[in-house]
């Protein structure tokens, strides 16, 4: 039991006495302390004491957040765990780190919150490198070279140097250049500046041609190859034959006139040279038929120049169409006719003909009727039938009657066909009634004309001598 109170009392010490250290350690019950430090970051320029750079850190105490103004801080700048600071060597570029630690005597809040901070020294090498240009004006004649290097000197208070120079110089083309030089340390530091180099040159390049004589002659319209007659050569660029300018040479223009091509070097000096060129025109044009026979409707309009469609005129020359002739003898009547094309385009005429059919596209209308004839007559069907054909008058001489199933001998109704065909190879065919009966007179609208004329006139002739004798017995009564 004895044994089990001493625990407990030691338990209930030893509680006691870490509330002591804490109360004693934040100076109150609820008071909490901590450092704020400014300028950790320090950078020192390579070669430069660090004495007057060491004291820049500085830490502020704050109670519960807030500043105490009145304090009084010391530090200790000498480092700990591998970061002190008799390391930092200012006269190597570098970073270097030192713990530094804050002391305050008045409130004396202890190893409280940031009470130790790592402070970084960055030790830099700002100063650029020296540059000196030797000559800031450079004449080279065309064709020849320089080394950069040898028109500048350099120094530097620290590193090694790398050189580059920004330049477009063409030493092969007349002109003035400039060229930057630039001086780089290990640091990034560098210095520029600025010399020109200016290329002369006196030579001029040379065109030659391979053309026999001093003209050239090309066809109307046609295709050149004038290129391939000039060459240019210059001393430093070699041969610049592709750099010869060709103006656009005016084929469209028979005739004669001057051509002039030119040449310029890479320093800017330039040769013409001259010749003849001759437009001619070799090429006759050409008539071009869609076909060469067609065939129309014999109502085509012949005012509205249906031919036209079926040409076209291809030359090396531009097309005129009011220099094409078409000559036609066409009617607007079923039948074969022929269609001249001619065309000149002042040197040369051509000529081509189209065969043009005219057709009808309607067969031909056949009317009729019954037909009632009797029997064993001696009849003919054609006298009944009607032809009608306003693109063939004589289609009606084709007219054929198929009457092989109709027995005239017989009473009956038969049927019989009809067929025309007309010129331009229409037919038509039609069925029709012949109705065969015994009797000795067929009173119907089919009835021949001679038939129904005799019966007529003998009716005629009946009524005159009737009027005669009734008018005289009339007139003996009166007597």
């Amino acid at each position: 039991m004895m044994k089990k109170l001493l625990k407990i009392n030691i338990f209930i010490i030893s509680i006691a006495l870490v509330l002591l250290i804490t109360i004693f350690n934040t100076g109150a019950v609820g008071e909490t302390f901590s450092y704020k430090w400014t300028n950790t970051y320090i950078e020192i320029p390579v070669g430069e004491s660090i004495d007057k750079y060491k004291d820049i850190p500085e830490a502020k105490l704050y109670r519960d957040n807030v500043l105490l103004s009145d304090t009084s801080i010391s530090y200790d700048q000498e480092g700990c765990f591998m970061y002190y600071f008799k390391n930092v060597n200012t006269t190597k570029t570098g970073t270097y780190k030192v713990y530094y630690k804050a002391f305050e005597k008045k409130y004396n809040p202890g190893t409280c919150l940031n009470y130790r901070v790592l402070i970084t020294f960055h030790v830099v090498d700002k100063t650029p490198p020296k540059l000196n240009i030797i000559n800031r004006d450079i004449n080279l004649r065309r064709g020849n070279t320089i080394d950069f290097n040898d028109n500048i000197t350099y120094s530097d208070n620290y590193s090694n140097c790398v050189v580059s120079f920004q330049e477009s110089v063409d030493f092969n083309k007349v002109g003035s250049y400039e060229v930057l030089a630039t001086v780089k340390d290990d640091s990034g530091n560098y210095t520029s500046d600025k010399f020109t180099v200016n290329i002369f040159s006196d030579s001029k390049p040379v065109i030659t041609c391979n053309l026999a004589g001093d003209t050239y002659k090309i066809p109307y319209n046609g295709e050149y190859d004038i290129k391939s007659i000039f060459k240019a050569v210059d001393e430093i660029d070699g041969d610049i034959t592709d750099s010869i300018v060709f103006p656009k040479v005016k084929n469209n223009e028979l005739g004669e006139y001057d051509y002039t091509v030119s040449v310029t070097n890479s320093s800017g000096y330039d040769t013409k040279y001259t010749i003849k060129i001759d437009v001619i025109d070799d090429e006759a044009p050409e008539l071009i038929l869609s076909t060469h026979s067609i065939i129309l409707s014999y109502k085509t309009d012949l005012y509205s120049d249906p031919f036209r469609r079926y040409v076209r005129v291809v030359d090396n020359k531009d097309i005129d169409y009011n220099n094409l002739t078409i000559i036609d003898n066409c009617i607007n009547e079923v039948g074969s006719y022929e269609v001249i094309y001619s065309y000149t385009d002042g040197v040369f005429n051509v000529s081509d003909s189209l065969d043009v059919t005219f057709l009808s596209f309607e067969p031909p209308k056949i009317y009729i009727d019954d037909i009632l004839v009797n029997t064993n007559e001696n009849v003919d069907l054609l006298n009944y039938i009607t032809v009608e054909d306003p693109s063939d008058n004589l289609a009606y001489l084709s007219l054929d009657i198929d009457d092989s199933l109709v027995s005239y001998d017989k009473e009956g109704t038969y049927y019989a066909k009809a067929y025309c065909i007309n010129s331009s190879g229409l037919s038509t065919e039609k069925r029709f009634r012949v109705i065969v009966k015994n009797d000795s007179l067929i009173s119907n609208s089919n009835m021949p004309l001679f038939i129904i004329i005799i019966v007529l006139s003998t009716l005629v002739i009946g009524f005159i001598i009737l009027s005669v004798f009734v008018l005289v017995k009339f007139r003996k009564k009166m007597i």
